[in-house]
C-alpha cells in the first residue's frame, strides 16, 4: 500500500513542524508524532484513528510504538465506565519488543489492571509508566482525522467526583494551552467548569501541577486556581497560562454533569 508519511519534528526542542517526506500518490497518510519524556509516568496524547481507516478508534499496539521503551513497560487506560485501568505491556517475542494486552503489570499507586481491550479514540489519553526515568523519544502513530476531536468527560459530584484521562488532538503548534477551552460559556460545547473540578498535568517546565476551579480571591470571579497563604490568610490564586505539550494528556477530576469538550 503506498503511503505518505507526516513526521512532526521534536515537540519541546524546535516546536512542531509537519513536512511530507514523500510526496506520492497514497491510499491514506500516516502521522508520527514524535514525543520528549522524562520521569516513570507520562500522560500521552491520541491524535490519530487507525491507519487505513476513515474513523473510529486505534490499538494502543499500532499507536505507540516501542521504540525508546524497554520490556514490561506498560500503558494504562482508565475506563471510566467501570472504574477499572486496561494495560498492555512490551513483552520480547522472537527478538523484537510488542506490546502485549495483560493485567501482569501494575504500576506505584494501581491496585487493579484488567486485560486491555479497548480501541482508544481522539481525545482521549493514556498512561505510560516506565521503569526508568531517563530522557527519551517515543512515537505515536496513525493517521490523520478530519476535524479538531472531542473529548468526553464522565460526570461525577463533590462528594464522589469521578476521573477521566484527556488530551487535546492537536499535533501542530510548540504547546496546546488548556486555558483555552477548559472555561464556561463556551458555545461549541456542553462543557462548564463545575466547583471543585480539577485538572492535573505536566506543564511546559515539566512540573506536574494541579489546579481547581473555584472562586478567585483578588477578583471575587471564578476560574482555574489554586490555595495558598498570603498575609495570614488562605486564598485562591489565579492559575498561571495552562499550557500543556502537544502530544501530553490530563487528569480531569469532574464534580458536575456529563460534557464534552469540542477542541
Amino acid at each position: 500500500m503506498k503511503i505518505k508519511t507526516i513526521f512532526a519534528a521534536s515537540l519541546l526542542a524546535t516546536g512542531v513542524a509537519f513536512a511530507d517526506t514523500a510526496a506520492v500518490d497514497a491510499e491514506c497518510v500516516v502521522g508520527v508524532l514524535p514525543v520528549s519524556i522524562s520521569g516513570n509516568e507520562v500522560i500521552l496524547s491520541i491524535p490519530w484513528i487507525e491507519a487505513g481507516r476513515s474513523s473510529g478508534g486505534v490499538a494502543v499496539a499500532n499507536l505507540v510504538k516501542t521504540a525508546g521503551l524497554a520490556v514490561n513497560d506498560s500503558l494504562l487506560w482508565y475506563d471510566t465506565s467501570t472504574s477499572k485501568y486496561e494495560g498492555w505491556h512490551i513483552e520480547s517475542i522472537n527478538g523484537t519488543n510488542q506490546w502485549v494486552a495483560s493485567a501482569s503489570v501494575l504500576p506505584t499507586g494501581i491496585s487493579t489492571v484488567v486485560v486491555g481491550a479497548t480501541a482508544l479514540n481522539r481525545g482521549q489519553a493514556i498512561l505510560l509508566s516506565r521503569a526508568s526515568a531517563a530522557s527519551t523519544t517515543i512515537y505515536i502513530v496513525g493517521q490523520p482525522s478530519d476535524g479538531n476531536g472531542s473529548s468526553t468527560i464522565a460526570a461525577g459530584t463533590v462528594d464522589a467526583p469521578v476521573f477521566s484521562l484527556l488530551a487535546s488532538p492537536a499535533v501542530s503548534g510548540d504547546y496546546y494551552n488548556l486555558s483555552t477551552k477548559l472555561v464556561a460559556g463556551d458555545d461549541d460545547d456542553n462543557y462548564d467548569p463545575a466547583l471543585g473540578d480539577q485538572v492535573v498535568f505536566e506543564n511546559t517546565d515539566g512540573k506536574v501541577v494541579t489546579y481547581t476551579w473555584g472562586t478567585i480571591t483578588e477578583t471575587s470571579t471564578p476560574g482555574w486556581g489554586y490555595s495558598t497563604f498570603k498575609n495570614d490568610n488562605i486564598t485562591f490564586v489565579a492559575a498561571p497560562t495552562m499550557t500543556i505539550s502537544a502530544g501530553k494528556g490530563f487528569w480531569y477530576k469532574r464534580c458536575g454533569a456529563a460534557a464534552t469538550i469540542n477542541w
